[in-house]
């Protein structure tokens, strides 16, 4: 049976992985497809989590479309070029399909792997881009951190109300650490807290067992989640996990 190389499966799958659009501008068609209601700033300021959850959930149904139309070219060039040798060499249809699925399978298992690790990587800067988006949206100041200065920061992702007071006068600024989820490592991935700075933690994870809301609190955090996982029984009473509802406000 013909077995592909590692050079030749990439040779289909690079060229299809260029055409899924950067994170900003899928983020921009996510954005564009709501109903303006939604995207109000009286709207996002009452229902901040809503819709926080809205447009990060069209982000990810985006990707995925993207992700589907990427994946023709690839099944379109396998089977012009490997299509007539797999027949030629097979006796009847059902051979031939099972000879062309077990050549194609490694290919389609390579897709599948590199568009979720893209998918990973992009959803810290389309969760920070969205925060921004939609707190600005309610009238307050602030900016993602640039690269050249994210260190001078410890890796912190967004400021309020911008870089410069945080550089400067970072007592007067506050200091947001986006994480879309908090994996087993979510602790390691953490910025370092400067005693006098003010820094909350935000996570659209749905999964924030008693231990590790425990282990938030020993690191002094206070997090804003979905406002559907803050009304868990409980977290109900734990002041330091807050309503992600309630975040505007609190930096005003």
């Amino acid at each position: 049976m013909l077995e592909l190389t590692e050079s030749e499966i990439a040779a289909f799958l690079d060229p299809a992985l260029k055409s899924i659009p950067p994170p900003i501008k899928i983020l921009q068609e996510s954005i564009d497809s709501l109903p303006f209601k939604k995207l109000e700033p009286e709207y996002v300021k009452n229902h901040f989590s809503e819709v926080m959850e809205l447009v990060t959930d069209n982000a990810f149904a985006k990707f995925k479309v993207y992700q589907r139309m990427a994946s023709r070219p690839v099944i379109q060039k396998f089977m012009e070029k490997y299509g007539p040798e797999i027949e030629a060499n097979t006796k009847n249809q059902k051979e031939f399909v099972s000879e062309l699925l077990d050549i194609f399978m490694p290919v389609a298992v390579s897709f599948e792997f590199r568009t979720s690790q893209m998918r990973k990587s992009r959803a810290g800067t389309t969760f920070e881009h969205i925060t921004v988006f939609l707190l600005q949206k309610c009238g307050i100041k602030c900016e993602r951190t640039a690269k050249s200065v994210r260190k001078k920061m410890n890796r912190m992702d967004i400021v309020i109300p911008n870089q410069e007071v945080a550089l400067k006068k970072p007592d007067q600024a506050k200091f947001l650490s986006c994480k879309h989820t908090l994996r087993e490592r979510w602790k390691q991935a953490l910025p370092e807290k400067n005693r006098n700075w003010v820094m909350y933690l935000i996570t659209m994870d749905d999964d924030i067992p008693d231990q590790k809301a425990k282990e938030i609190n020993d690191h002094n955090l206070i997090v804003y989640v979905k406002d559907q996982v803050k009304a868990k029984s409980y977290l109900a009473k734990k002041d330091w996990i807050r309503k992600l509802s309630d975040l505007p406000k609190d930096l005003r």
